[in-house]
């Protein structure tokens, strides 16, 4: 049973917003359960909990993910990190842009390679010539099976999409990536998009098992 996901259902039921079982699963009771909550305390129904939510319930802080790869380190830092709408446009993505030796000078190009090269090269590793294409990494390193902290591309109607993976459950895999709904973040991407896995040639391979997540809004086009 997964006791943080137990934990949550039971605070639900204990705020008279039925879960269903206290199983630790989160299926759809207790994600309409979820939704019913947020929206009584008038935040966006969806089946999300953040740290808003889980102070809401009377929950302890969720702990931040321990990383044990210099890559996912670095991209750790930058959850959060969003596009600016208009005209402006991120100082910190066009500094990675230019430090690669890119030629696109906006925040609107994909940019979820541009990410991962960055947190690449913070750690020592090379990338590909063709850094900003996502399919470029499927030459990259050496293959491996999707496991925790390994890099996975995805394929997309006109392109690709690739980023770093935390964790899974039956149907997708969890991305820390960029360009997820225009910004850095962790976001579930179904299995059936998955092109293949890689990892850093001088690194030691990292376990096959992943952690087991719940939740958050499936990513479906990064473009």
């Amino acid at each position: 049973m997964n006791e943080d996901e137990a934990d949550i259902q039971r605070a639900l039921r204990d705020r008279g917003f039925d879960p269903g079982p206290i199983d630790g699963i989160r299926g759809p009771r207790t994600e309409a359960a979820i939704v019913d909550f947020k929206i009584s305390k008038g935040l966006r129904a969806r089946p999300l909990i953040g740290p808003i939510t889980r102070n809401l319930l009377g929950l302890e802080p969720e702990p931040a993910p321990i990383y044990r790869n210099a890559w996912m380190i670095e991209a750790g830092r930058h959850m959060g990190l969003k596009e600016i709408p208009g005209k402006l446009h991120n100082p910190t993505i066009l500094g990675w842009v230019r430090k690669n030796g890119g030629w696109f000078t906006d925040d609107e190009t994909p940019w979820c390679g541009t990410f991962v090269a960055h947190c690449l090269r913070t750690a020592g590793h090379d990338i590909p010539k063709h850094w900003y294409r996502a399919k470029a990494y499927l030459d990259w390193g050496v293959e491996c099976q999707p496991q925790a902290e390994a890099l996975a591309t995805f394929g997309r109607r006109g392109g690709g999409h690739v980023g770093f993976i935390v964790g899974e459950n039956d149907t997708d895999l969890y991305i820390l990536g960029g360009n997820q709904r225009n910004e850095v973040n962790i976001s579930p991407i179904s299995k059936r998009r998955l092109i293949g896995c890689r990892w850093p040639l001088s690194e030691p391979l990292g376990l096959p098992r992943l952690p087991r997540m719940a939740g958050g809004v499936r990513t479906t086009n990064e473009a």
